[in-house]
Formats: C-alpha cells, sequence, structure tokens
C-alpha cells in the first residue's frame, strides 16, 4: 500500500506538492498568539467589518480607516464567520491557503512549461521552503496573498503572450483582479509589465502585445474600481488621500511621513537573506565556476540580449520575471523584503536549476553537510536548555529570562516531542547520504531536512518563543479592569496604536484625543504620560491603575493602565 501510494504520489507531483505545503503551514497557525503590530492591525478590520457590517470601508479605533483594500480582509471575515470567530488561526488561514495555491501553481507553471515532473515539484519545494515564503505563509499580513494572485497571474501571461493572444486571459483578468483589491493597481501593473518585457525580449511585435496586455491590465481594474467608488462614497477625501498616499506617493516618495526608506541596492541585499537557506548553496556554487576575465564587449546591451534569447523558453520567462520585479521594486524609497515575493517562485526555478547542476559538485555536499548539522544541533540546544536548572534563566536580564524559559518549554511540548527527534533523524539521514556517496539522494536529503528543520521552528520552537512577546496579557488585564466599554489610548506619534490590545479586546479602544470623553480608562506609553499631563493635565485627573512590567509588542514602550475624569467645571 505505502508503494502504491509513493507511486501515485509521483505520478502526480502537484498533489504532493500540495500535501507538503499543506502540513508545513496548517496545523500550526494558530499556536503563536499576536506579536507584532501588523498582524493584529489586519485582523482588526475582519473584526470591525463582522461588528458593524460594513463591507466596503469598515473603521477600527472609532475612526481609522484601512490602510489596503479589502480582500483579505474579506476572506478573514468569511472564514472567520464560518469558524463562530475571528482568531489567530482564522486570521492567518488566507496566507497559508495562498502559499499552498501558490506551490501547486508553480508546481503545474513549470510542468506546462516543459520541466519534468520532479524538477517541477523541486521548483514548487524550494519555492515554500525558503524563509521569506516560510515566514509570510504563517502571517496574518497581505503579501502571502498578494503573491499568489501576482506570480500566478505572472504564470497565466507567460502562456498567453507565447500564444497567438486572440482571445482574452479571463484567467489572468481574474488573478489581476484580485491582486488590485488586494494590493492597489500595482497587482496589475506589474505581471503585464513582465509578460511585456519578456515578449519583446522573445521578439514579439510591440503594438499587438501593448494592446494585448493593455486591454487585460484594464478589464483587470474594473471591479476594483467599483470598490474604490463605494469607499470614495463612504470615506470622502480622507480615503482618497490615503489611497493616493499608499498606491502613488509611496511609489515616488512622497508620503506624508517615512515608511521603510531604504537605498537602491536594498531589495538585492533582501533577497540573499529571503532565500535562506539556498543562499549559502548559490555562494558555495561559486567555488565551483570556471572564472574567466570577461571582455568589455561581453557586456553590451547586444550581447546580453542575445545570450538571454538562446535560453530555453521557462528559463528566459523566469530570469525575465525576476529581474524586472526585482528592478522594479528598487526604484521607490519605501522597500520592504516583501516587496519581491512575486519574484520568488521565478528564482525559485532558476535554483532547481542550479541544484540539478550542483548535485555531482562539492558545493551540493557541503550543503548537504551544513543543514544536516544545523537539524543535529537545533534539537540538542533546545535540549540541553531545558535541563539547565533554572538559576540560570534566573541570572538572565527578565526579556531574555522568558525567552530562554520559552526555548526550554518547545522540548517537553507535545509537538517538540515529535518534531525535535524528526529534525534530528533527517540530519542524520543526510550525513547517511554524504557518507553513502549517492549524489542522486542528496536534493531528496537536502529538501527533508529543509523541511523538517521549518517544521520543527513553526511546531515546537517559535510558538512560545514569539507568544512570550505578545500583548495579550496586557489586554487580559485590561478586560479584568474595565470589562465592557471603550478604552482609550493616548500617543504622541499620530501613527501609534495598540493593535493587539486592540485585537484581543474585541476592538474596543478608540483615541483619547479624537473623543475627548469624560472619564473612562486609557492606556499611555511612560515616556507620553508627561505629554498627556501637559496638553490635558488641568481639565483631567490621571491616576495609575496597572503598570506593566514589559514593553509592548507594537510601541515597544512601557505601557500604563490609568483611570482619567474631567474635572468640574473645566473646559478645554
Amino acid at each position: 500500500m505505502i508503494k502504491s501510494l509513493t507511486l501515485y504520489l509521483r505520478r502526480h507531483p502537484a498533489l504532493l506538492v500540495g500535501l507538503l505545503a499543506s502540513l508545513m503551514f496548517l496545523p500550526w497557525l494558530g499556536l503563536p498568539l499576536f506579536n507584532t503590530k501588523g498582524e493584529p492591525r489586519e485582523a482588526i478590520v475582519a473584526v470591525s467589518m463582522l461588528q458593524s457590517g460594513d463591507w466596503v470601508l469598515p473603521v477600527s479605533f472609532g475612526g481609522d480607516i484601512p490602510y489596503k483594500p479589502p480582500f483579505l480582509a474579506w476572506c478573514i471575515a468569511l472564514l472567520s464567520w464560518l469558524a463562530g470567530g475571528v482568531s489567530e488561526y482564522t486570521s492567518r488561514l488566507p496566507s497559508a491557503l495562498a502559499a499552498i495555491a501558490l506551490a501547486v501553481a508553480t508546481q503545474r507553471w513549470a510542468r506546462r512549461g516543459g520541466a519534468s515532473a520532479a524538477a517541477s515539484a523541486v521548483t514548487a519545494i524550494l519555492t515554500v521552503t525558503c524563509f521569506e515564503v516560510w515566514r509570510a505563509a504563517s502571517a496574518c499580513r497581505v503579501d502571502m496573498v498578494l503573491t499568489f494572485f501576482m506570480a500566478s497571474a505572472t504564470m497565466a501571461l507567460n502562456r498567453y503572450v507565447d500564444g497567438p493572444m486572440r482571445r482574452i486571459p479571463w484567467g489572468a483578468v481574474a488573478l489581476m483582479t484580485c491582486a488590485v483589491l488586494t494590493k492597489g493597481p500595482v497587482g496589475m501593473l506589474l505581471p503585464c509589465l513582465v509578460a511585456g518585457v519578456a515578449g519583446l525580449v522573445a521578439r514579439r511585435p510591440f503594438w499587438p502585445l501593448f494592446r494585448s496586455l493593455a486591454l487585460t491590465g484594464l478589464l483587470a481594474l474594473v471591479v476594483p474600481a467599483l470598490w474604490y467608488v463605494a469607499a470614495w462614497r463612504s470615506g470622502g477625501n480622507e480615503f482618497l488621500r490615503l489611497a493616493m498616499e499608499e498606491n502613488f506617493g509611496r511609489m515616488t516618495g512622497t508620503m506624508s511621513y517615512d515608511s521603510h526608506v531604504q537605498p537602491f541596492w536594498y531589495p538585492l541585499l533582501t533577497i540573499l537573506w529571503g532565500w535562506v537557506p539556498y543562499t549559502l548553496l548559490a555562494l558555495m556554487a561559486l567555488t565551483a565556476v570556471s572564472w574567466r576575465r570577461p571582455s568589455l564587449g561581453s557586456f553590451s546591451p547586444s550581447t546580453l540580449l542575445t545570450r538571454l534569447r538562446a535560453l530555453p523558453p521557462l528559463t528566459l520567462y523566469s530570469a525575465v520575471a525576476a529581474a524586472v520585479i526585482v528592478v522594479f521594486f528598487c526604484i521607490p524609497k519605501s522597500k520592504r523584503s516583501v516587496y519581491l515575493l512575486p519574484a520568488y517562485p521565478f528564482i525559485g526555478y532558476l535554483m532547481m536549476l542550479l541544484v540539478e547542476r550542483m548535485r555531482r559538485e562539492a558545493p551540493m555536499r557541503w550543503f548537504v553537510a551544513t543543514v544536516s548539522s544545523l537539524a543535529i544541533l537545533l534539537p540538542a540546544a533546545v535540549w540541553i536548555s531545558a535541563m539547565l536548572p533554572g538559576s540560570v534563566a534566573a541570572s538572565m536580564s527578565p526579556s531574555a529570562s522568558i525567552q530562554f524559559s520559552a526555548i526550554a518549554s518547545a522540548a517537553l511540548s507535545i509537538n517538540g516531542v515529535w518534531a525535535l527527534p524528526l529534525c534530528l533523524v533527517t540530519g542524520l539521514w543526510g550525513w547517511s547520504e554524504l557518507r553513502r556517496g549517492a549524489p542522486r539522494r542528496l536534493p531528496a536529503a537536502m529538501i527533508a531536512t529543509v523541511t523538517a528543520i521549518l517544521l520543527s521552528l513553526s511546531s515546537a520552537i517559535l510558538p512560545p518563543v514569539l507568544s512570550a512577546k505578545s500583548d495579550k496579557p496586557l489586554a487580559e488585564a485590561v478586560c479584568a479592569t474595565a470589562p465592557d466599554g471603550p478604552v482609550y489610548e493616548f500617543h504622541t506619534d499620530p501613527l501609534i496604536r495598540y493593535y493587539t490590545v486592540n485585537f484581543y479586546i474585541g476592538d474596543r479602544m478608540r483615541l483619547f484625543a479624537r473623543e475627548m470623553p469624560t472619564n473612562g480608562w486609557i492606556i499611555i506609553d511612560e515616556p507620553d504620560i508627561e505629554a498627556w499631563r501637559e496638553a490635558y493635565g488641568d481639565a483631567y485627573t490621571l491616576t495609575e491603575v496597572t503598570p506593566w512590567h514589559r514593553r509592548s509588542c507594537d510601541t515597544r514602550r512601557q505601557p500604563h493602565l490609568m483611570r482619567f475624569a474631567r474635572r468640574q467645571a473645566a473646559t478645554l
């Protein structure tokens, strides 16, 4: 039976890829508490949708409109409605499903492009096991959902540009429509740009290519335009200002605040650590290259174009897609590593070619030895941490002690009982294959070892470590003191919010400066207490209720829960 199942999966690599990706992401989504401001910021929009019934432009914090279009929030709200409430699991589920779908789409695209069943499966698995994709697949952010739609649309346009281009590619139109509803017009622009450049490199006539892609892109904007009009009618000029700033100000560097401002070369650097651990294989492979002093003519545009056109079609499209996406995101001043995620499936195909090329070379053996050693050392370090006496943690700083105790607890958790030994076994398997000198099985050992390491991190090690940083205990303390009604917050920085606390108390937080209530409960960061007293001390009294002896995961400052009341006959 096992042999029949193995044979069936080999004949259906898309199913194998989907099952592996599902195992990597789905079971562990709800284990870590929200511990950064980005995740609850997205989840709160879905909470507001379900509470208010406004599925066009819901507000949180009593008046904040969302920064992004609503597709992710629609997905979270729908899944949460089916599950009975918004939770960490349902909030992250759209990203995980998008990652699984991306893996299957990547495998099918590579297979249809001429890659073998094994090569197409390796392409997909390399893509979802690199650090950046693995991280985004388990986060409640728009990045993974956007990546699936943009990358899949780019793949669909690959087939369209290679064909006669007589019909409208409705599949690509649908995918780009969802991409625009997830992030904005860039979800349409970038896939069309990649397909256009690839078509020109492949000597397709310019005007027919331009007309076809322009029509495809415009059709992808029809449904999003309806939402933008409805949102503008609901949010007015404030929505219009925010939409212009997020979509055009971010590209031109004219935003009203600095957001992830980085130098031109920053995306190139993020590729290196985004593709960990396979970046190490690429660097090791440089030692196997026969270096020759190049002539100046080899760098001329015509020579590079000629060499590019000589590549196989799938390799050509992958190289063009990766280059266009990376260069595109080098242009805006606002740069983040996740912006490059749509390029990762195409880089994954190029990485697969490198794995095939290095199969019998020394760099592959070095890389397998490295990841196998890591797979052995990782569980050993966790087990050693669990065996150390409690005095070791007591001698550390409070924050370090919490993290150390969280790592030690992974060894005794339910998932640690199986995940850590699995990691150890795959590491030993990798070393066994190295000792046998069987290069044919090294890629399988490499993939199994990397997957086991990621499974150990997702299921056993990271959940307690990340949950230890969460503001959920602060939210529980707030609920114990103020079980109902609004809870206010005050910040001197207008962009700061307690997103995590607000999520866990059901979007009850309001901005003090916006509503100026008569009395109530307020959370203030320690550095902002004096600023509040200077601004409102003449009109309000402020009494300490609960100091929180840890930094907030959202503001990186120590919060205080306080009671305020307007002084009698005071006016502002």
